[in-house]
């Protein structure tokens, strides 16, 4: 259900191999999809200027960079996809066992990038008390079947009090809200856009299925996460600002339906068939009193996942690996079995 992520982190100075002898440092297995674009500003060496470093699996790790006085190199941000991270694309949601890999798998790459675990684990946010790292934007997602395109063509004279901006792509895609929202909605249909977005890799998706996403940032995040009223949701006063810093699984869908819940239909247009408002209807019915995701187990725990990560050895998050991979294969042979029978 919690896809695309970004943690603003402190700035962080990175290796100055990154700038003296990129090639050699950028030789590890875990860069091979790199992939790095500067600005013009960081091209010219101008202090300040930015550039993104893009790596692991379908470049599901993004950190934003920074050029400071005497050539050293900070980090500001990163986004990662922790669907990416395991699948190689965003097509599925993780489950309770498949989570805790993908943040392992985090850690793995980001200790590379800054040649320390330690630091790796203190760009986690709540792994250790008052580092500074919080969530900046969270992309919540669920899928559901629309053989008949009802809900999506519901969505596309829909409207959020997030945004009156809007861009329809014809078939495949509908935004309410553009990239500067603090809030948005976004609806694109999986058979569609996945061949699309994965061409490289064929990866497809057989059936009519809509991702239905909430994006939600800055102080949006807090007001939304705020309103839950939820014992495991933790916010930290930085630089005077509430930030989240800490929630459960158990928090993304209450969020998710209170900002779904808010979306309102196109009831006065006559043109509109009635199965197109019952979808829509039946849609935030069900957000209002409780919305569940089919295709995924949302069951996973932060908290618990940073007790492991941060108090275990590194031995031991090889063997959270391993477990993880082992549940995998059970799930593959059982469905298997089913199968066959």
């Amino acid at each position: 259900m919690l896809h695309k992520t970004k943690i603003r982190i402190n700035p962080t100075e990175l290796p100055s191999e990154i700038l003296t002898d990129p090639y050699n440092f950028f030789s590890h297995d875990l860069f091979d999809d790199l992939q790095i674009v500067p600005t013009k500003k960081f091209l010219k060496k101008r202090h300040g200027g930015k550039a993104y470093i893009h790596f692991g699996p379908s470049n599901s790790i993004t950190v934003e960079i920074t050029l400071e006085p005497g050539n050293r190199l900070r980090a500001q941000s990163y986004t990662f996809n922790p669907t990416k991270l395991i699948w190689g694309h965003n097509g599925a949601s993780l489950t309770s066992m498949e989570f805790p890999l993908a943040i392992c798998l985090l850690v793995d790459h980001l200790e590379q990038l800054f040649e320390s675990r330690d630091v790796a684990l203190s760009l986690i946010p709540g792994f250790a008390p008052n580092n500074h790292t919080w969530f900046e934007m969270l992309e919540i997602a669920t899928h559901r079947f629309d053989p008949v395109l009802s809900l999506f063509n519901a969505f596309n004279g829909a409207s959020h009090p997030c945004s009156h901006k809007r861009r329809v792509t014809l078939g495949e895609s509908i935004r309410i809200g553009n990239k500067r929202s603090k809030t948005a909605i976004v609806i694109s249909r999986r058979q569609v856009t996945m061949p699309l977005n994965y061409e490289e890799s064929n990866v497809s998706c057989d059936e009519d299925v809509l991702r239905l996403e909430v994006i939600l940032k800055n102080d949006h995040l807090y007001r939304e996460f705020n309103a839950i009223s939820s014992p495991s949701v933790v916010f930290q006063d930085i630089n005077g600002i509430p930030r989240l810093t800490r929630f459960s699984g158990d928090d993304l869908m209450p969020v998710y339906r209170n900002v779904m819940s808010r979306c309102k239909g196109p009831h006065d247009d006559a043109s509109l068939s009635k199965d197109r408002t019952n979808a829509f209807d039946s849609f935030i019915e069900q957000c209002h009193h409780g919305l569940s995701e089919e295709h995924s187990n949302t069951d996973y725990d932060f908290e618990d996942l940073y007790y492991k990560a941060s108090r275990e050895t590194t031995n031991k998050m090889g063997l959270i690996r391993s477990a993880c991979m082992q549940q995998r294969e059970r799930s593959a042979l059982s469905t298997q079995s089913s199968s066959a029978r």
